[in-house]
C-alpha cells in the first residue's frame, strides 16, 4: 500500500489519524460545530442542506469514527477522507492520508513522538471503552427496572386512548403485546420532569432487555391523547439498541421465543412499533417485530428458524439514504441465508397512516387474516 517513504502499517496510520481527529475533521468536513466530544458537520460525501445528521467522534471509545444518522453509514477517518475527496480505493485514501500526516517528510524523532502519542491515545480509548460498557450495562439494568415497574395492562390508560386515536384498538387485535406498557411518569430530558409515556421493550441478542423506546404523550383539548406537542423529540430510545428488536407478535406460538422460533418461520418487520401493531392485526398468523430504525435491519442477527423477512417499509419517496439502508438490509439478510421481501404502500406513508382515521373492527380483522 505504501507508495513513497518508509513503510507504515495501516493500523499506525489509523492511530495517527485518530490522534489528530480534530484536524482531520476541520480539513475534510469543514464548517462544522463542536458539541463536547462530538463534531457535527455536513456530510462531505453528498449535498447536505443543513448540519444535523452527520457527526464525528472527537474523543472517548469511538474517537476517530463518524456516523451518519440519516443513512446509518459509519466509518473511520480513512473512510472520511474517501468521502471528502472521492477516493474510492484504499490505496488512494492512504496516499491522501500520508500526505495529510506528512509521513514522508517527518524526522525519525517526530515519528517516534507521534507513535508515543498514538499509543497513549489507544490506551485512553481502551479505558474509555471499558467505562462506556460499564455505563451501558448499568443503563440497561435501569431500563429493565423501568419496564418491570410499569408493566401492566394498557386498558383504561392514556396509552389506550393514544392508540385508539391512531385507529388501533387492542380489543380488536385480541391481545396486548407484552413488550408494551404505560408509565404515568417517565423522566423527559427536555423538560427535566416526569411525563406520561408509553414504553416499548427492546429485546437484545443476549436474552435481556436491550433498551426502551419511549413515546411521551399529552391530552389534547378534545380529550384524546397524542404525541406530546411541546417536545422537540417526543420519541426517544433509552440507550443503545443496535441489534435489538421489539417483539409484537409470535403468530399464536406463545411458548417460543424469538431466538428459538420454529423452523420455516417468516417474520414481518416494521420500523416503528405502531406500524408493527397494525401488521400483527393484518397478519395474526405471522411473527411481527419492530426494528426501531431503518439501519437496525442490518444489525439484527435473524434466528436460525427464520426462513425470510417481510419488510413493511415506510413510503419515504425518492430517498437516497433509505435506498442505501434497504440495500444494506437486503445484503445482510441474504448473507444469513434468509429470503427478503418488501411491502410498501403507493398511497400512504406507512401502515399506521393507512389505518389512521378508521378503527379496527372485528369484521375488518377477519377479512385481513389472510394478508401477509
Amino acid at each position: 500500500m505504501v507508495r513513497t517513504g518508509y513503510a507504515v502499517p495501516l493500523e499506525t496510520i489509523l492511530e495517527r489519524l485518530r490522534d489528530r481527529v480534530e484536524d482531520v475533521a476541520d480539513t475534510y468536513a469543514p464548517g462544522g460545530r463542536r458539541d463536547g466530544a462530538k463534531y457535527w458537520a455536513l456530510n462531505p460525501g453528498r449535498s447536505d442542506s443543513r448540519i444535523g445528521s452527520f457527526v464525528i467522534n472527537l474523543s472517548g471509545a469511538r474517537q476517530g469514527t463518524y456516523h451518519d444518522f440519516s443513512s446509518g453509514e459509519h466509518g473511520d477517518m480513512l473512510d472520511l477522507i474517501g468521502l471528502a475527496t472521492g477516493a474510492s480505493t484504499a490505496a488512494a485514501q492512504l496516499t491522501e492520508a500520508r500526505a495529510f500526516l506528512g509521513l514522508d517528510e517527518e524526522t525519525p524523532e517526530a515519528r517516534a513522538a507521534a507513535a508515543r502519542r498514538a499509543d497513549e491515545a489507544r490506551r485512553r480509548r481502551e479505558a474509555a471503552a471499558a467505562e462506556d460498557l460499564r455505563k451501558l450495562n448499568h443503563r440497561r439494568n435501569k431500563a429493565m427496572d423501568h419496564f418491570l415497574t410499569n408493566k401492566g395492562s394498557l386498558r383504561g390508560t392514556p396509552a389506550e386512548s393514544y392508540l385508539l386515536g391512531r385507529g388501533i384498538d387492542l380489543a380488536a387485535i385480541g391481545r396486548q403485546p407484552s413488550a408494551l406498557c404505560y408509565a404515568p411518569s417517565m423522566l423527559n430530558p427536555e423538560t427535566g420532569t416526569g411525563l406520561p409515556c408509553i414504553l416499548a421493550k427492546i429485546d437484545g441478542p443476549e436474552g435481556r432487555i436491550w433498551s426502551l423506546h419511549r413515546t411521551w404523550i399529552a391530552q389534547r383539548a378534545d380529550g384524546v391523547w397524542d404525541k406530546h406537542p411541546d417536545l422537540e423529540f417526543a420519541r426517544r430510545t433509552y440507550c443503545e439498541f443496535g441489534g435489538g428488536w421489539i417483539l409484537i407478535s409470535k403468530g399464536g406460538n406463545q411458548r417460543a421465543s424469538f431466538r428459538n422460533m420454529p423452523a420455516g418461520t417468516w417474520v414481518v418487520a416494521a420500523e416503528g412499533w405502531e406500524d408493527a401493531l397494525v401488521a400483527s392485526w393484518a397478519a395474526p398468523h405471522r411473527w411481527v417485530i419492530a426494528t426501531v430504525s431503518v439501519d437496525n435491519f442490518a444489525a439484527i442477527e435473524w434466528p436460525e428458524g427464520c426462513a425470510g423477512v417481510i419488510w413493511c417499509k415506510d413510503n419515504d419517496g425518492e430517498n437516497e439514504a433509505t435506498a442505501r439502508a434497504v440495500e444494506r438490509a437486503r445484503q445482510h439478510i441474504a448473507g444469513q441465508g434468509k429470503a427478503f421481501r418488501i411491502v410498501e404502500s403507493d398511497t400512504h406513508k406507512d401502515l399506521n397512516d393507512w389505518l389512521r382515521g378508521r378503527r379496527i373492527s372485528s369484521g375488518e380483522a377477519s377479512a385481513a387474516e389472510g394478508t401477509g
